[in-house]
């Protein structure tokens, strides 16, 4: 059942005993103040049943716990040390100082019941509806968007580790539900090590051995998934399956000469790196800078830098895909929407996106450049409605091929062997090719305004804002995972973002009003 705050102050209540101590214009103290108004008990009515069961700790302190701990960054179990030993923890949450606070696994099961109920982002949300009644929330529609990595919380495994978890998983589970089919299973593998902790006992320098250990663990692989191909399984046990055929494929291929499994090169698309987390992936925000796990996709309004919408996506998930989510205004009837961001967001196909949508885009285009350092694209003259390109030095071809949306022209290798500018435009035998994408005329168009002096002001002016957002949505832990799977990842990040909205708010002066609600000082 539903518990209740009681209004009535404690004889030793740490506000009225020790409120003095915390600084004013803290967080602790902003939570102190205002808490009471940010969250009410009936906000979470929905959670408790009506009539059953014994009152609940009040679910309004719950949430302000939880603001708290995405602020400082703390573990279940250190939240509930400082709620029961930290004063400034007490004054915020209007504790008495003999109060002896709750076993950790509560927050547990209220974060279980927000994930289950028909609105888990409620405390997010919440901070955008006040930011909104404070008139903190302009009209313009400015968004600025960025993502930045999250490390996953579990380790990333080999090959040799992912088919083992797979299968010590798929036996597991069969255990419990058709012991006898797990007994069968187990009978046809030719291994016995599969619920032991660690890697196989093997000579890990002996190339031959870790490939005969390869080959061993796909035909086991194999020889499970023929065997269950006719049998009735839970939605579990099935998904299980389906993850061992994916771990025993994605990293091996058949040596035909040898006629053995073996590891494969490179990395194979959406590649599974761990059988504990299946939803964290192998992910890169550069060349150079890799990572495993997931990100965090970003959307603020720079003019105040609150964030007005997070999600988390796999790690290799583009960010394009993502911009419906945390930009909700494209395509609805609304002012024209400005999106800001950097060059992931200024790809051809971005900007067509964009269009469709009626989103006016501020990005950096892809640059204008031939790989192989001669004459970039832009120092041609191409008449698509023609069918004409002509090169630097003068020459014109014509009849282009045309497909899948792509037109590309080709200089004869004759007229590019006797140009005096081919030192300057191409090295290939077979002459300079020229190819046309179907978003050139947008890439265009995005080149020649990044030149103007308009570009220039609004990019330097809200582009560095979000990356101020992102920093103090990462730091005291956000940057690492605490849990498995995107949407809890995603119920840590929502946690996050609230708190640094609300810090984000009390310094331009959150105050509330009364009965005219919330307002600015």
């Amino acid at each position: 059942m539903l518990g209740r705050t009681d209004p009535q102050l404690e004889l030793l209540d740490a506000g009225e005993v020790c409120g003095h101590l915390i600084r004013k214009g803290s967080f602790f103290s902003h939570v102190a103040e205002l808490g009471d108004r940010l969250f009410v008990d009936e906000d979470f009515a929905d959670l408790y049943d009506a009539k059953r069961g014994r009152y609940s700790v009040p679910p309004s302190l719950l949430a302000r716990i939880q603001l708290l701990q995405s602020f400082e960054g703390t573990s279940d179990r250190e939240t509930l040390e400082r709620v029961r030993c930290d004063l400034r923890w007490k004054v915020a949450l209007g504790l008495s100082l003999t109060d002896e606070g709750f076993d950790f696994m509560v927050l547990t099961y209220f974060r279980e019941r927000l994930r289950r109920s028909e609105r888990p982002r409620r405390v997010f949300k919440r901070f955008k509806e006040i930011a909104g009644e404070a008139g903190m929330l302009t009209k313009r529609q400015v968004r600025v968007v960025d993502s930045t990595p999250i490390l996953s919380a579990v380790q990333t495994q080999d090959t040799v580790s992912l088919i083992r978890g797979a299968v010590h998983r798929l036996l597991v589970t069969l255990e419990v539900e058709q012991p006898g089919l797990e007994q069968k299973i187990r009978a046809t593998l030719s291994r016995r090590d599969y619920d032991e902790i660690g890697k196989p006992l093997i000579d890990w320098d002996d190339q031959e051995a870790r490939m005969a250990l390869v080959d061993e663990l796909v035909l086991d692989a194999l020889t499970a998934l023929r065997t269950l191909e006719d049998y009735d399984l839970s939605a579990q046990a099935r998904t299980l399956v389906e993850l061992l055929a994916r771990v025993a494929g994605q990293d091996v291929e058949f040596d035909e000469e040898r006629q053995r499994h073996r590891i494969r090169r490179g990395v194979a698309r959406d590649r599974i790196i761990s059988t504990v987390d299946t939803e964290a992936r192998h992910g890169r925000k550069s060349k150079r800078a890799l990572f495993d796990g997931f990100k965090a996709h970003v959307a603020a309004e720079p003019e105040t830098e609150l964030i007005t919408e997070v999600q988390v996506a796999p790690a290799n998930v583009p960010e394009m895909a993502v911009v419906p989510a945390i930009v909700p205004e494209l395509g609805q009837d609304q002012p024209e929407v400005t999106v800001v961001g950097d060059a992931a967001y200024g790809s051809g196909p971005a900007r067509e996106t964009f269009a469709q949508a009626g989103v006016r885009v501020i990005a950096k285009a892809p640059p204008d450049r031939n790989s192989s350092g001669g004459y970039p694209k832009s120092a041609f003259h191409i008449d698509l409605v023609r069918g004409t390109a002509t090169c630097p030095a003068g020459n014109t071809v014509t009849h282009p091929r045309r497909r899948v949306g792509v037109t590309r022209f080709r200089f004869p290798a004759a007229i590019c062997a006797r140009c005096p500018l081919r030192a300057s435009c191409t090295s290939s035998p077979r002459g300079r090719t020229v190819s046309v994408g179907p978003h050139e005329h947008l890439l265009a168009e995005a080149r020649a305004f990044q030149r103007t002096d308009e570009f220039k002001s609004q990019y330097r002016a809200q582009r560095p804002r979000v990356e101020r957002v992102i920093y103090r949505l990462m730091r005291r832990g956000g940057r690492k995972a605490r849990y498995r799977g995107v949407q809890r990842i995603g119920e840590q990040l929502d946690l996050k973002a609230a708190a640094e909205n609300f810090a984000t708010m009390t310094a331009a002066g959150l105050i509330w009003t009364g009965p005219d609600g919330w307002g600015l000082a």
